[in-house]
């Protein structure tokens, strides 16, 4: 009989709770939001270096369309490579 009580006392228990999985969740959502921006950063920085090219050669806007064209396609590849991590 006393088997009995002790095999009903240990189902009814509840796990506890699991502090690390919400650290790593953290963690994981800092890692998003890092590599998220740094593609915000690679269209920032191909626009500023053609404003910066247009400005020591005279041109008109060729190297900052060049730039932003440029940091387009970076910024979607780089947007492709994530999602495929991240299905």
């Amino acid at each position: 009989m006393n088997n009995c009580n002790d095999k009903s006392k240990t189902e009814n228990k509840e796990p506890a709770p699991n502090d690390n999985n919400n650290d790593n969740n953290i963690t994981s959502s800092y890692i998003i939001a890092a590599r998220i921006s740094s593609v915000g950063f690679e269209m920032i920085v191909t626009v500023l270096f053609g404003v910066w090219l247009d400005y020591l050669f005279g041109s008109v806007v060729i190297f900052t369309v060049l730039g932003a064209i440029f940091g387009v396609i970076i910024a979607f590849l780089q947007l492709m490579k994530f999602a495929a991590q991240y299905p």
